[in-house]
């Protein structure tokens, strides 16, 4: 058996890994190995989110890989202009002022050096080839043959199955000729999957596979990252969010998921067909060992207040995984407008929006019933229990961001579920003062970085209804880019005093809250981890 070994991304931390590096993926295998290693060099890496911040990688660390060949190259911005360029038409998911994407890219560069130098050394003649990155600690071993044994016909791939954000995993990977291409080539798509998203690595690399009409299946490998000042990363190796096939199979990528075919899933005995569903049945809708809820604070960047960075599941890869945890038969939400949160229904589902703005087309949805109307309308003369054939499993509120329309689809869809149902609110936490305007006037924001989104003063509800509603069970998740609000412990039967309503809708609509009560607001809240609660 014939194994090109690519090194790629950021050249640090070798001395830490190079043991299981020998152990876990040259020692294991009877192969003959030839070895690339394409590496970025910096002087310093510079990226405040994991703690490395001005600090020099030992650069003669990288020779310890003893490559059959080396592509050492200084990490220069040129190399990736046109796809930076792109990443920014669109927002950050890092909210870290493009550090993450930047590097992420950088990384992308180093593996199409690979590509290019692996092509003129082998001239494609290997029976495999196993892309792995230099800083991580491999804990198990790659046994390369069982993985082959699984391949068939061209364009398979096998990838790591965590932290999948709803895409695949990118630190390492196995595959064959059609699909390495694919993995080592994707820096040149960047243009075309951000002239419709935002860039995230993890999502990007299903997208490129999915073009390349690879099949994939699960590297059943756990590996943790090292830091260049020595640190090991405190990894969750919990269940992916996506699940990922023994065998490789063909997929296709939703709006904010991928998915297999149900009859591969089906028979994937480490998965089963009946995951635990989560609630709020006990004190803590926590799983043990869970790290506890971290608080939000001020921060500044190039001169504007900010709030701290969410670094959660985006809002859309968590409400999937919700759906399909709960097993949600009956669904409603009130906000559709294009249908990228309508998509994750699984069962039944009721959709109120004034006007939609895209054409369902999914056949696979047992019922779909959208109901062009504002919300109140919606509520004066329907009863969602007759449509869906029993009580609200799972709601959605991203309607009109104004804290009176938020809190009055509250009370009215809350009448309409059961004591175990869930109620999520959106965009709770805007990222700066400026977006929980009342009226969204974008172009007139002097934080011109975030001026992509309008969350207006959702915010407000969530004091009112902690002070009204105690016995209500409230949790606020770090999920980009506005966090999401899970609130559960319903009352279908209550009831506020009579004018009560009225009267708070009155002095939300007619006041506004000031800055100086956004900030405590914020800087109050117990944020918890989405990627744990899951």
């Amino acid at each position: 058996m014939r194994v090109a070994v690519i090194f790629f991304g950021l050249a640090r931390g070798v001395a830490m890994t190079i043991e299981s590096i020998k152990s876990n993926i040259f020692a294991c295998n009877p192969a003959d190995f030839y070895t690339i290693a394409s590496l970025n060099m910096v002087a310093r890496i510079r990226n405040p989110r994991n703690g490395e911040n001005g600090i020099s990688p030992h650069a003669a660390e990288v020779f310890l890989l003893n490559a059959d060949a080396y592509a050492l190259l200084r990490q220069d911005d040129a190399a990736i202009g046109e796809a930076f360029a792109a990443a920014r038409t669109q927002h950050d998911p890092f909210q870290n002022n493009w550090i993450s994407i930047r590097n992420v890219l950088h990384q992308l560069a180093s593996l199409r050096r690979a590509w290019a130098l692996s092509m003129d050394a082998l001239h494609g003649d290997v029976d495999c080839f196993l892309f792995v990155r230099p800083d991580l600690i491999y804990h198990d071993e790659i046994n390369l043959a069982d993985i082959l044994q699984g391949f068939e016909g061209r364009g398979n791939i096998a990838v790591p199955a965590w932290h999948s954000f709803g895409g695949f995993n990118d630190r390492f990977a196995v595959a064959d000729a059609t699909a390495a291409r694919a993995y080592a080539e994707r820096l040149t798509l960047v243009p075309e999957f951000c002239a419709t998203a935002a860039f995230h690595p993890e999502t990007f690399l299903a997208y490129v596979l999915e073009k390349a009409e690879c099949r994939v299946c699960r590297l059943p490998v756990w590996a943790s990252r090292v830091r260049a000042h020595g640190a090991i990363m405190q990894e969750d190796f919990g269940e992916s969010i996506t699940s990922i096939p023994l065998t490789p199979t063909r997929f296709f990528l939703r709006p904010g998921q991928v998915v297999f075919h149900e009859d591969q899933l089906a028979a994937d005995s480490d998965y089963g067909t009946s995951p635990e569903m989560i609630g709020f049945e006990s004190d803590t809708i926590y799983v043990p060992d869970v790290l506890p809820p971290r608080k939000l604070r001020r921060t500044i960047v190039d001169g504007h207040r900010r709030v701290s960075p969410l670094y959660g599941l985006p809002y859309l890869e968590f409400l999937a995984a919700l759906h399909r945890r709960r097993q949600v038969n009956r669904y409603l939400e009130i906000g559709t407008q294009s249908g990228m949160s309508l998509r994750l229904a699984r069962g039944q589902a009721v959709a109120i929006d004034p006007k939609f703005v895209f054409e369902p087309s999914w056949p696979e949805k047992p019922g779909i019933h959208l109901f062009e109307m504002t919300s109140d309308a919606f509520f004066a003369a329907h009863d969602p229990r007759e449509i869906l054939g029993g009580p609200v499993e799972l709601a959605f509120i991203d309607g009109m961001h104004l804290a009176e329309f938020v809190l009055r689809d509250f009370i009215h869809v809350e009448r309409y579920c059961s004591k175990d149902s869930l109620i999520v609110l959106h965009d709770a936490i805007p990222m700066n003062f400026e977006m929980t305007e009342r009226e969204c006037r974008t172009s007139a924001r002097r934080d011109k970085a975030m001026a992509w989104n309008w969350t207006g003063d959702v915010w407000r509800v969530l004091p009112l209804l902690r002070r009204e509603r105690p016995a209500l069970r409230i949790e606020i998740l770090d999920c980009p880019p506005t966090g999401l609000v899970l609130i559960g412990n319903l009352d279908p039967q209550y009831r506020m005093q009579p004018g009560r309503l009225d009267e708070l809708t009155r002095m939300l609509a007619e006041t506004d809250a000031p800055e100086s009560e956004f900030w405590p607001f914020i800087e109050s809240l117990d944020v918890a981890d989405s990627r744990k609660i899951l």
